[in-house]
Parts: structure tokens; sequence; C-alpha cells
């Protein structure tokens, strides 16, 4: 999908292509969250979701050493991870195996974490983690332990430090 032609566009090209991927991306999630409802009986797991996202998570690589794309490409990986799971929400969820994509999300997520804030230091990472620790917890309720946990240990730390310089910021004001 994505060749060196486009990459050569520079962040131009970012706005372009990571919404295709996105899209794209969607359209599996949606056909494969089909065939793993149960009414289909098929088989499928979301390990079959994970297996279907590695493609679109290599094409997300490719635009990682695009100046100033990774807020865009940080975002892109979140959602695809987010792809990754299927509906949990049937009487009968999705079952769960190796889960490849998995520690690619979160590793990419993690590398990601800090030039995205060198990009934009306004960024809200505080949100981020609080939506990351919920989705980790409402997974856990169907046996998956391990949802980013190196990403939200890295933002976790963050935030303890943010609040830490915030907390000595009000005893000199104090």
């Amino acid at each position: 999908m994505i060749s060196r032609y486009h990459l050569g566009k520079g962040p131009g090209a970012l706005t372009a292509l990571a919404p295709r991927i996105r899209a794209d991306a969607h359209k599996v999630y949606v056909n494969a969250c089909e065939a793993i409802s149960p009414a289909y009986a098929s088989g499928a797991t979301s390990d079959h979701l994970s297996i279907a996202m590695l493609y679109f998570l290599d094409e997300a690589k490719k635009l990682v050493d695009i100046p100033r794309g990774a807020g865009i490409v940080f975002d892109l990986v979140r959602q695809l991870g987010n792809y990754s799971y299927g509906d949990l929400d049937y009487d009968v969820p999705a079952r769960y195996g190796d889960r490849p994509s998995d520690e690619i999300v979160d590793t990419m997520m993690q590398g990601l974490a800090l030039p995205r804030y060198h990009e934009d230091p306004d960024w809200d990472f505080s949100s981020v983690l609080k939506a990351l620790k919920r989705t980790a917890e409402y997974l856990e309720e169907f046996g998956i332990k391990d949802y980013c946990v190196q990403t939200i240990a890295e933002l976790a730390c963050w935030e303890s430090i943010s609040l830490a310089d915030t907390t000595s910021a009000m005893d000199v004001d104090g």
C-alpha cells in the first residue's frame, strides 16, 4: 500500500496515508467482527483480527520516520490495537489466544509517546493514559491481562513526574 514514492512526499503524505490505513483496517475489522459473531459460528477468534492488523501495523511502521508524524502514527497504532479485539459484548465473547499484534502495538506506542510529546508539549497524555487503563480493566474481565502494559507504565511515570512538578511548584509559590 505505501511505496517509497509516498514516503518521499514528506509530512503531507502522512496526513493522507494514515486515514487511508485506518479506513482499510476498519473494513477488515467490521468484516472480521461479523465472522467472529456467534451467529456465524465460524470458529474465528480475536487472534484472526490480531493477525489481520499485523499488515496495517507494518504499514504504520513505514510512517514512523516521517518528520512531525509521531502524533498521527501514535493515534493510528492505538486504533489498530483496538481493532485487534472484536466485539466482547456478545453473549459468547470472541475467544483469545496468542494475539500477535498486542506486543507490537504496545512497543510502537511506547516508542512513539516521547516523540509525540516533543512534537506537541500540550498533548494530553493523561487522557490517553486514563483511556488505556479503562480499556485494560475492561479487557481483564475477559482474561486479557497484558493490554499496553509498557505504554501504561511509561505514561503513568510521566503523570507521577508531572504531578510531582505541580506539587513542588505549589510548595514554592505557597
